[in-house]
């Protein structure tokens, strides 16, 4: 199974958007102020100092303290020291950051109109180690100003007894190769340039000049602690794809370097990607010291020379592509020379470098490639300096490497259907073996409201369950609901609740007229608090469910819990496997499993929230479509992590599948209590009866009692069979309800429908709650230059 990059993508969004906002900045102009003339003089000695003053008048359209210098403290192409900073004109600070950053001005002062300031500053550079000159590459124009500049000079000075051997002025965007808006000219040993017309904001003046090689003879060398004067590296990748790697080290130790006594070297920085397995490593130089734990080796600086073979395996993960970084950027020391050679049992169908350049040899030709069927030979063909980073892709037909499955995956495979048995067998030992048997009742529990029954058929309650109790006090002749017009009724308070009734439901009842004083109360008006009341009404209902009157037994509910833990096993093995597999962290693996056993439990008790209600408002057609939609949805959560395993997909898709039918037989054994389902009988009868009730059955119900189809509506209502109830009755002859005035008459089917809409209309309403408290391409020294990749420059902005 090809895993998703997922990790891959969200770093490329993340760059995108740094991208963007990036983009952003450089877009904007500043036309706050702008720079009227700028003066860059630089001074140029043997040392290859660059010691420079900047002269900037600006104009200050508006009110600000003053500008910030942000100069560059390295480039791609060489590494310098900045000192010797000082600032006439304004007071100055420089801040850490990056790059040096320099804020010129008072807080606590604004300023408009003209400003000169001054800023010197010396760049100290290193011999630049290039063989056919001497180099000046400078940026004495940053491309990162924000502002225009009507007028720029600039004048470099270089050691008299140096010879100009070749010179190259360019300038615009960071790149350009053109000079289109400066000019320049040579007298004895200095640069003049000068500005030919505006210089737009973001564009840089760069010169890089070739002096005679030795013109810098004091500039100082940079000192590496060692340098790899060659490497010989034999890479041979097998059938089952593991690297044998074989790396051949003739390594120069430098005396004269004052930092860390002990240098590692890490050869697992080789290998693309965290998951892979070490498998042997071995050094034939006893002075060379290794951890074969983190693939490291460690040399002593007090040696004069290392010449030593690392010989060692690594078993990457199989579906990982083939880069070997043949180069880390994490090197200490510079290598002269470097050939690798690896061979294939397979063809390669492609093979390409990835030379990320830092150093004097940027821009230069720096690699041979030579390709042939199963080999690949590279060479470098000048200095690999500190920094630089170089990858060697391969392309090959991943299908053609073959690794056998460990032990445990085996065991996943052929213990599945066993474990499936074991699964069904605990839940035919567990599940409730004495079903509920309804028996015929013409009337629902006596002694429980219609809000109750609700809860006690569904095991949960809604707000409109709730305020089924309108017509249930109704029917105890305590209300009288008015229905005057279409869609506006009124609620009448005909006498007090009597105190046999429940707490919760006095509280209800007597909230329902706290803020009326003629004992009625409109529809409007109870929607602007009574749902509020209802909400607090629904939890009082469940509290009557409790202790011996509790609906659910408790010890097959502790069972149904563990037998989806135990259901869970499949896909928890299979993450482990996966983990062998993968050659990931346990750590990594154990978070991955403890989150799919919490997904895993969430679902169990959304299974069990559905088939609980097996008798409940729910027709089956739609209870069976909601397990297959949840079903497919647990499937989709559950796979996610193993997107990234390289573990056969027939073991996760049935590990999973096991474990998901597992979750459902789970669901199914929490039982009702002996007392719920004596309760849910009664229940499940009465609703039957309402379902199947015959003409004469009802005519003689009603001669018993003349508003017995009035008194159980409240009970139909939540039971959800209002409607079958009312057909029930529609040849039926009935009186009118005495708690129901209404502005048509009882006398018809037809009335009898507008009688059930209507109340359908005050549960709605009563069960509403509405608030009111609130209203609403690259070179380098020897490849001419280019805009923006000298030392320096950088550039500023107004604060």
């Amino acid at each position: 199974m090809r895993r998703f990059k997922t990790s891959v993508l969200f770093l490329i969004f993340m760059l995108m958007f740094i991208n963007l906002i990036t983009f952003k900045a450089y877009a904007e102009q500043d036309d706050g102020y702008y720079i009227k003339n700028m003066d860059v003089n630089v001074d140029v000695n043997d040392k290859r100092e660059y010691k420079i003053t900047e002269t900037i008048e600006v104009y200050f359209n508006e009110d600000r303290h003053g500008i910030i210098r942000n100069i560059p403290t390295s480039t791609r192409l060489e590494d310098y020291n900045i000192k010797d900073v000082s600032v006439e004109g304004a007071p100055y600070e420089i801040e850490d950051s990056f790059d040096m950053k320099i804020k010129i001005g008072d807080e606590d002062e604004t300023i408009s109109g003209d400003k000169t300031y001054k800023i010197t500053y010396t760049i100290e550079n290193y011999n630049e180690e290039r063989p056919e000159g001497d180099y000046i590459y400078l940026n004495v124009l940053g491309n990162q100003w924000d502002t225009n500049i009507e007028n720029f000079t600039s004048t470099i000075t270089y050691p008299k007894e140096a010879n100009l051997e070749k010179l190259n002025v360019t300038d615009g965007e960071y790149g350009s190769n053109d000079s289109i808006n400066v000019k320049y000219k040579v007298e004895n040993n200095k640069i003049y340039i000068n500005s030919i017309k505006n210089i737009q904001p973001y564009k840089s003046v760069t010169v890089n000049a070739m002096l005679n090689e030795g013109a810098f003879k004091n500039a100082p060398v940079k000192q590496y602690p060692y340098t790899i004067r060659n490497q010989l590296i034999n890479i041979n990748i097998t059938d089952d794809k593991k690297y044998e790697i074989q790396r051949n080290f003739q390594i120069e130790m430098n005396k004269d370097y004052t930092g860390e006594e002990s240098l590692t070297i890490d050869l697992l920085d080789m290998i693309k990607g965290e998951n892979f397995y070490l498998l042997d490593m071995s050094v034939d130089d006893k002075n060379v010291s290794y951890n074969e734990e983190d693939g490291t080796i460690t040399l002593d600086n007090k040696m004069n020379e290392y010449n030593f073979k690392v010989t060692y395996t690594i078993e990457p993960r199989l579906s990982d592509d083939i880069v070997f970084k043949i180069v880390s950027p994490h090197l200490d020391g510079k290598i002269e020379n470097l050939k690798v050679d690896l061979n294939s049992p397979f063809a390669i169908n492609d093979a390409t470098v990835d030379f990320s350049e830092k150093g004097a040899n940027l821009g230069t030709d720096r690699f041979n490639l030579d390709e042939n069927d199963k080999n690949v030979v590279f060479t470098n063909k000048n200095t690999i300096y500190v920094g630089e980073d170089v990858k060697l892709n391969l392309q090959i037909d991943e299908s053609l490497f073959v690794r056998p499955l460990p032990i445990s995956a085996n065991i996943v495979k052929f213990g599945l259907p066993l474990f499936l048995l074991i699964i069904t067998f605990l839940f035919f030992r567990f599940k409730d073996k004495n079903p509920i048997t309804p028996v015929v009742e013409f009337y629902p529990p006596r002694y429980m409201n219609s809000a109750e029954v609700g809860y006690a058929f569904n095991e949960s309650i809604s707000n409109s369950q709730v305020t089924s109790l309108l017509f249930y006090w109704a029917s105890k002749g305590y209300i009288k609901i008015i229905m005057k017009e279409k869609d506006k009724f009124t609620i009448e308070k005909l006498k007090d609740i009597d105190s046999n009734h429940k707490y919760y439901e006095k509280k209800l009842f007597n909230s329902l007229f706290k803020y009326e004083n003629d004992r009625r109360v409109t529809g409007e008006k109870l929607k602007t608090y009574f749902g509020e009341e209802v909400s607090k009404a629904t939890q009082s209902v469940k509290e009557e469910f409790k202790g011996s009157n509790k609906l659910r037994d408790s010890s097959s509910q502790i069972r149904g819990f563990l037998l989806s833990i135990i259901s869970a096993i499949p896909i928890i093995s299979c993450m482990m496997v996966a983990r062998e597999v993968d050659h990931g962290s346990v750590g990594g693996y154990v978070m991955f499993s403890i989150f799919i056993l919490i997904i895993h439990l969430v679902f169990y008790l959304i299974f069990y929230m559905l088939l609980k209600k097996r008798h409940g408002l729910m027709k089956k057609n739609k209870k069976i479509a909601s397990i297959v939609i949840v079903s497919f949805i647990y499937l989709i959560m559950i796979i996610f992590p193993f997107l990234f395993t390289d573990l056969d997909a027939l073991i996760i898709i049935v590990s999973i599948i096991v474990s998901l039918i597992g979750n459902i037989l789970s669901s199914c054994v929490p039982r009702r209590s002996d007392y719920g389902k004596e309760l849910l009988g009664e229940i499940v009868g009465f609703r039957n009866f309402i379902e199947v009730a015959e003409k004469d059955r009802l005519e003689a119900l009603i001669e018993e009692d003349p508003e017995y189809f009035y008194n159980t509506l409240p009970y139909a209502q939540v039971l959800g069979v209002t409607k079958i109830w009312a057909d029930k009755f529609r040849d039926v002859s009935m009186e009118q309800p005495s708690y129901y005035d209404t502005y048509y008459p009882l006398n018809n089917y037809m009335a009898l429908s507008m009688f059930v809409n209507d109340l359908n209309k005050v549960e709605s309403t009563a069960s509403q709650y509405i608030d009111t408290s609130s209203s609403s391409s690259l070179g380098g020294f020897g490849g001419g230059g280019f805009s923006g990749g000298g030392s320096g420059g950088g550039g500023g902005s107004s604060w």
